[in-house]
C-alpha cells in the first residue's frame, strides 16, 4: 500500500508540474503569436527635410565717415548703396536679423565714436535690404537717451 501511496503523490506531482508548464508554456506561446501578428513598416517613414537660410550680421553702427558718405546733395541721408555688397545675401534669406550699435533719431545731432546717433534713413535702409529682426541689446542702446529708445 505504500508503494501505491508513493505512485499516487508523484502522479500528483507530475501532473500538477505537467499542468504548470502547460499555462506557463501556453501563456509565452500566445503572447509571441500575437507579437508576430503586428505590422512593421519594411522602411520606416523619415520626417521631411525642411532647411531655413538665416542672415547674422553686427554690429551695424554709422562712424562719422559712414554719416559723411550717405548725406545726399539736398541734406538727406540714403544708406542703401552701404549695403550694395551684402544686398543679395540678405535677399536670398528666410530671415536675417541684425544688431544695430547705434540710436536713431528724425533730427541731428548725428554722431559718431563713442556715442552713436544715426539718421532714422538707416531703418529704411534696413528694412529695404530685407531685415527681418533687429536686436537692440548692446552697449549702444541708450547713445541716444530716452528720447533715442523710443525713437529707435
Amino acid at each position: 500500500m505504500e508503494k501505491f501511496s508513493k505512485i499516487i503523490v508523484l502522479t500528483i506531482i507530475g501532473l500538477s508540474a505537467a499542468g504548470a508548464l502547460y499555462v506557463c508554456c501556453s501563456h509565452t506561446l500566445s503572447h509571441r503569436s500575437r507579437t508576430a501578428e503586428i505590422d512593421i513598416p519594411s522602411k520606416p517613414s523619415l520626417p521631411e527635410v525642411r532647411r531655413a537660410r538665416l542672415v547674422f550680421a553686427g554690429d551695424l553702427m554709422q562712424h562719422t565717415p559712414q554719416l559723411t558718405a550717405a548725406r545726399t546733395p539736398e541734406g538727406d541721408f540714403d544708406f542703401n548703396a552701404s549695403f550694395d555688397w551684402v544686398r543679395e545675401r540678405f535677399r536670398a534669406a528666410d530671415a536675417a536679423i541684425v544688431n544695430l550699435e547705434t540710436t536713431l533719431s528724425e533730427s541731428g545731432p548725428y554722431t559718431g565714436y563713442p556715442c552713436f546717433r544715426s539718421p532714422a534713413a538707416l531703418a529704411e535702409a534696413l528694412d529695404s535690404l530685407g531685415v527681418d529682426i533687429t536686436v537692440l541689446a548692446n552697449n549702444h542702446c541708450c547713445d541716444g537717451g530716452s528720447k533715442g529708445i523710443r525713437t529707435t
